[in-house]
């Protein structure tokens, strides 16, 4: 039976009508179980589904080199997890914050008390010129952890560096992030350029 049916007035094609089966035909007691059962099941089957593949992630986790899925400028603080405006180029004036925004990837959790998880990072930072030389850098230059009743797998930071004094040219940014959990490391490095 079709669900929709044209209307012609005086031969004419004007719109569609909608042509309901009637009540009783839908509701018979069957075909009412038959929809619940399949409900259950689906729900159920997915459930399960999710968690198999939810402990095939996490096992592909662990043995995940430390590394970022995504790291950029951006116009200002993110707000949470993947809410940020990318900055249209890596050209900032002197004085003007540089913030960074990373997605890291493969880090550890520890319990903690109250049933919950710590996980973050150590990060020193390191300022060269275009060809290598350093100009400038600060061990732990910040600490980023986070506790949650969960393992969390989204987790962002943002790095904000004021530099004033440095003379117009082009520069690499080195972030070098220590997982407070496990011994992994990784250096997180944007190229950007100073003007007047």
């Amino acid at each position: 039976m079709k669900e929709l049916c044209p209307i012609l007035l005086t031969g004419r094609l004007t719109g569609f009508a909608k042509i309901m089966p009637r009540p009783e035909r839908l509701l018979r007691p069957a075909i009412v179980a038959i929809l619940i059962v399949s409900c259950h099941f689906a729900r159920s089957q997915s459930v399960d589904e999710i968690n198999k593949r939810e402990a095939a992630v996490a096992e592909a986790w662990e043995k995940t080199p430390l590394t970022v899925r995504r790291a950029l400028f951006v116009t200002e603080e993110p707000k949470a997890f993947g809410v940020y405006t990318p900055r249209p180029s890596a050209r900032f004036k002197s004085g003007e914050p540089i913030i960074v925004y990373a997605e890291p990837v493969a880090y550890g959790w520890k319990p903690v008390e109250d049933d919950q998880f710590e996980f973050g990072f150590n990060v020193d930072l390191v300022v060269k010129t275009a060809d290598g030389k350093i100009v400038g850098g600060q061990e732990n230059f910040g600490k980023l952890a986070l506790k949650s009743r969960t393992r969390n797998r989204e987790f962002m930071i943002h790095l904000t560096l004021n530099l004033t004094d440095a003379p117009p040219g082009d520069y690499l940014l080195d972030y070098k992030l220590h997982d407070l959990v496990t011994d992994k490391t990784m250096t997180l490095e944007l190229p950007f350029t100073l003007e007047q």
